[in-house]
């Protein structure tokens, strides 16, 4: 006779099972209409729901990592996952290792997509934080390769370049975790700071690798706390420290292809004198040839660099002084997006008084990024800003154009290339999460169906 526990993992193996074979005949689906300025396609899974975009390459090709809806035994602690990529015609899922749990994370302009996956099913009587290992991957040509660890457990790929170098973070044998190089069918451990992890975020056209990385073994407070991260730059062979402001933190955003290097960095430290713990203020920074510059604010404390272009120009979001006063829980700081050229930050404000966030630059100096009066996400609106006007991608579009694929509103505008082409993440009219790419009627483009 079998015990409750023992029926409950094996029901719980039956519905993973079924899950598994569910995932891997999921479809994708594509449609578009167009509008006098763009075309827009709208990418859809039928039983599943758009989790994250991971990128939009020079062809107009996404990536997106898919959350499969219908796991009813598993719920949200143990969701099927799985990457799409757009293919001309088709959005079609590359496949899995062996488990439950796809993840993307890039796209190059050669249409390489990298992101990691699980490798073993799923123990359904394992706490969900004791998942299988996943390990980084590169899918080529219709081919999902392993790229291995470090010789610990898991791994997880996250930029590349297009000459194939992938970058990551990989475990290590005495499970640490350490930023990784993958070319020529090898994984290079590229090293440490002062600490004991770090991970490689970004890579250039050059091969500059930029990530984090502990500055020391020792944390920043009591039990719990963590030690405190740098960005660093890879250069001749040497992982190199960007440093602070005088703070604890620096996350890098971006590189170009210059080597110029954007982000965010601590002007003031977590940990007072006496020992007790505050918010840290942080401002973009700009890192160009060993040199840290502070960007400023728009009159606030904090400010973020997320993108920069090849001509050097930088976007992102930064607090204006405002505040939006809200009853049951804290003041917001208003933030509004910000280009930084020539020296100087610019207010590019916000539609509606809204806050507003850029997320990206093209090499024409096209900024795209998202609208939000409570950065709920469920609230915000797309929007692109060009010489110097920013628009509401639904008004630029049209509620009647969006209506004929399904979309009730375009919620954020996540990157655009050099094609002007933009991809962002949208509500369908049944309230779930989809992707769209705008393209250009001035330029040529595909056709979904």
């Amino acid at each position: 006779m079998k015990t409750a526990s023992q029926l409950t993992a094996l029901l719980l193996f039956a519905s993973l099972a079924s899950a598994q074979n569910a995932a891997r005949g999921a479809e994708g689906r594509s449609v578009s209409a167009s509008s006098d300025a763009y075309s827009i396609a709208k990418f859809s899974v039928i039983g599943g729901e758009i989790n994250m975009l991971n990128g939009l390459n020079s062809e107009g090709e996404i990536i997106a990592t898919v959350v499969m809806l219908d796991q009813s035994s598993v719920g949200a602690v143990m969701p099927t996952m799985g990457v799409f990529v757009s293919r001309k015609d088709a959005f079609q899922d590359i496949g899995r290792f062996g488990g439950l749990g796809m993840w993307g994370a890039a796209i190059n302009n050669a249409g390489q997509v990298i992101g990691s996956g699980e490798t073993v099913p799923r123990d359904p009587a394992a706490p969900p934080a004791e998942g299988p290992p996943s390990h980084a991957f590169l899918y080529d040509h219709n081919r999902l390769q392993d790229l291995g660890t470090l010789g610990g457990k898991s791994s997880r790929a996250n930029a590349i370049n297009d000459s194939g170098w992938i970058v990551g973070q990989a475990d290590t044998a005495n499970a640490n975790h350490h930023a990784f190089l993958y070319r020529n069918g090898k994984m290079q451990d590229l090293g440490v700071l002062g600490g004991l992890n770090s991970e490689a975020l970004f890579v250039n056209a050059a091969g500059q690798i930029v990530g984090i990385a502990e500055a020391s073994v020792d944390p920043l407070g009591g039990p719990g706390s963590q030690p405190p991260r740098h960005a660093f730059i890879y250069l001749n062979g040497r992982i190199q420290d960007l440093g602070t402001f005088g703070g604890d933190n620096c996350m890098p955003g971006g590189i170009n292809a210059a080597g110029d290097v954007v982000g965010s960095a601590d002007v003031t430290r977590e940990i007072t004198g006496n020992g007790t713990f505050r918010a840290s203020t942080r401002h973009a920074f700009l890192y160009r040839v060993g040199k840290m510059t502070d960007l400023g604010t728009l009159g606030g404390l904090n400010s973020r660099a997320n993108a920069i272009n090849d001509a050097g120009q930088i976007v992102g979001a930064s607090d204006v002084g405002a505040v939006i006063h809200r009853p049951d829980s804290w003041d917001l700081p208003v933030q509004h997006a910000f280009l930084y050229t020539n020296g100087k930050m610019q207010d590019l404000g916000a539609i509606g008084g809204k806050n507003s966030v850029a997320t990206a630059i093209n090499s024409s100096g096209q900024i795209v990024g998202y609208l939000s009066p409570d950065f709920s996400f469920v609230n915000d609106h797309a929007f692109l800003c060009d010489h110097g006007k920013m628009q509401d991608l639904n008004v630029l579009i049209g509620e009647k154009v969006l209506a004929k694929i399904g979309i009730k509103v375009l919620v954020s505008a996540d990157g655009i290339n050099d094609r002007g082409q933009i991809y962002g993440r949208a509500f369908d009219v049944n309230g779930l999460k989809v992707a769209y790419v705008l393209t250009p009627a001035k330029t040529s483009f595909l056709t979904f169906h």
